[in-house]
């Protein structure tokens, strides 16, 4: 039997306690109280915690966060990957604890294409909103994992998988990160040595930090987009062609100028391109064929696919370009100060994001959207988009 870890600390079967909610977190009448925490874990806590005031990059951040909790829960290996929130695919390499080969070479031997049970696999967690679990080499020694996953494989077919992928004897600590209701990372952690398990205290550990984790990395790649974002991105689609061995037969212009914006450090080819091609070889636990991934250029969207005759694979590169933003109607009486701010607003920019595009503090903001909606007789932002709708587009639709 597994068991949960509530952040009161008590301990529970995980077929007792069944209602979780994005993350793992467990809804209980002691979901308030404070773990016990101990004293390099309470340190970690407030590391991690101090990130958010720091203006760290993606890469920076995660380093960080992976440095503070290897203090407080060692692991032999850790790595933490970027996931796309539409196919809860890797679209990002964002550290590792070595040189992140070894990690290049599960990602593409092992991630998706060879894992034996896809529940456990990390789309498979995200999908059944399975934010922390520890995997080991027995069913009755894993915790977090519903009862119904373990009851998949019988303990000798589990024992077998396992060690058949050489996963670590000690087992693995898989943790997946949610902000604004949707994943965005992910990190595992391995143990080499089988007398070296992950303990409950461990998870629950990590399920504690998770959702300011998860809101820390967020505003880490909203930074991100604010500083690199270049005026002008690539317009044309790219075709990269591997053959059967996964060596390269062509790669157009456009191609190679989507893998330098997407610019990773580690391996010939990006996450994306190894998560795309290990789509194709399974249908498990993943809701989307494609990963949609940010660069400095725009929005890229990345598919693979494979030739039934030669087994070679192509992957395209399509940029995505979001859709121009209707004019203001001209009756609507606004300042030119009120009108940016309104167009900030159809973006889906909130007031901090706003402040900083116009170099303007957010009470000037909130004194445009004041006087907006008092001269559209309205009182809120859905009322705004209404009003939008009703003014620009219904006029367009409506029979004459």
């Amino acid at each position: 039997m597994s068991f949960y870890v509530l952040s009161s600390g008590k301990i529970f079967p995980n077929c007792i306690q069944k209602k979780r909610d994005l993350g793992g977190e467990i809804r209980s009448a002691h979901q308030s109280a404070m773990a016990r925490l101990s004293k390099i874990q309470e340190q970690a806590r407030l590391q991690i915690l101090e990130l958010e005031s720091l203006n760290l990059l993606p890469e920076a951040v995660s380093s960080r966060i992976m440095a503070a909790l290897q203090r407080a829960i060692p692991a032999d290996d850790c790595v933490m990957f970027g996931v796309d929130p539409g196919s809860l695919l890797f679209d990002r390499f964002l550290c590792a604890s070595d040189d992140g080969k070894e990690w290049m070479f599960w990602l593409q031997r092992i991630y998706l294409v060879r894992e034996p049970l896809a529940e456990t696999s990390f789309p498979g967690l995200m999908q059944a909103n399975l934010g922390t679990v520890a995997i080991h080499d027995f069913p009755h020694t894993c915790l977090g994992v519903p009862v119904p996953i373990l009851d998949l494989k019988t303990a000798k077919e589990w024992h077998h998988h396992y060690h058949d992928i050489q996963t670590p004897a000690g087992g693995i600590l898989r943790a997946c990160f949610a902000a604004r209701g949707r994943w965005i990372a992910a990190l595992e952690m391995a143990r080499r040595e089988s007398k070296h398990s992950f303990y409950p205290t461990e998870v629950g550990f990590v399920r504690l930090l998770a959702p300011a984790i998860g809101r820390i990395l967020q505003a880490a790649y909203e930074r991100e987009r604010a500083v690199k974002t270049v005026a002008v991105g690539a317009d044309a689609s790219g075709i990269l062609l591997l053959d059967a061995d996964r060596q390269e037969l062509f790669c157009n212009s456009a191609a190679q100028q989507w893998l330098r914006q997407i610019g990773e450090r580690e391996g010939k080819y990006p996450t994306a391109v190894w998560a795309a091609i290990a789509r194709l070889n399974t249908d498990r636990g993943t809701p989307s064929r494609a990963l949609h991934v940010w660069t400095p250029a725009g929005n890229l969207r990345i598919e693979a696919s494979r030739s039934e005759q030669d087994g070679s694979t192509a992957i395209v590169f399509a940029p995505e370009r979001p859709p121009i933003p209707p004019e203001l109607p001209l009756h609507w009486q606004l300042t030119t100060q009120e009108r940016e701010v309104v167009g900030l607003v159809f973006k889906g920019l909130n007031n901090s994001q706003m402040a900083a595009t116009l170099m303007v503090s957010e009470h000037t903001i909130e004194s445009h959207l004041s006087h907006t909606y008092e001269k559209l007789d309205i009182h809120s932002r859905s009322e705004l988009l209404a009003c939008l709708f009703r003014d620009v587009y219904w006029t367009q639709i409506q029979p004459f």
